[in-house]
């Protein structure tokens, strides 16, 4: 009976040592699983935080969002600040060159971004400022200037019953119109018929030519 005990209690305690050898082991491997992995983890966020702050990927992605909301506002500033200064230039031969001739950037410029991004301010700053801009320049700004900004404003309130209809069309047909209202601003402004039908018919020509050949490609890029 006491050897029997005594077996079963060696027993009981050698099986119990081993339980909790086991234990211990299965604890401290689990905890060392743990401890690897959350290493693991602090090293991947330390080292994708510090190739944020090496390459300012976020300052860059935030321009680049930005510019690709605002990409299409841009572009059109950008085209009617270059109207602008084209037009602006336009008129300056006329220093040099005195003549009733019509040969000026202003009118296309005008039609181009009132009937490419249907944009009233944009259109009314093109016509007015570029106009502006080029009788200075070319020291002639007079009563004439102000018949050519009326009848500007004119057109680019008429240019929105166009939009919609092919551009080169809608490019000659305002053009004429803009003309006709002009000519006869002009005669009631006491101007002479052979002064007029010069600037007209020559400005005309000059517009026709622009429209025809750089119309295209301008529609490509703007």
């Amino acid at each position: 009976m006491l050897s029997e005990l005594t077996i079963f209690t060696k027993t009981q305690k050698f099986t119990g040592k081993v339980m909790i050898i086991y234990f211990d082991k299965k604890l401290t491997d689990s905890n060392s699983h743990n401890n690897e992995r959350v290493t693991t983890k602090k090293m991947d966020l330390k080292e994708i935080f510090k190739k944020l702050k090496n390459k300012n990927t976020l300052l860059i992605l935030l321009i680049l969002i930005i510019i690709a909301l605002m990409s299409s506002v841009l572009k059109q500033i950008f085209f009617a600040a270059l109207f602008i200064f084209i037009a602006a230039l336009s008129k300056f031969y006329y220093r040099f060159f005195k003549s009733t001739l019509g040969f000026d950037f202003v009118l296309y410029g005008t039609l181009m971004i009132s009937l490419v991004y249907t944009n009233f301010i944009l259109s009314f700053m093109v016509a007015w400022i570029g106009l502006i801009f080029a009788d200075m320049l070319a020291q002639k700004f007079n009563h004439n200037s102000l018949i050519s900004l009326f009848g500007l404003t004119i057109i680019v309130l008429i240019s929105k019953l166009f939009i919609g209809y092919p551009i080169l069309v809608s490019l000659i047909l305002l053009t004429l119109l803009y003309e006709l209202i002009v000519s006869v601003l002009y005669f009631f402004a006491g101007s002479n018929w052979s002064k007029i039908l010069v600037f007209v018919s020559s400005h005309i020509i000059f517009n026709m030519i622009l429209i025809t050949s750089l119309t295209n490609l301008l529609m490509s890029v703007m």
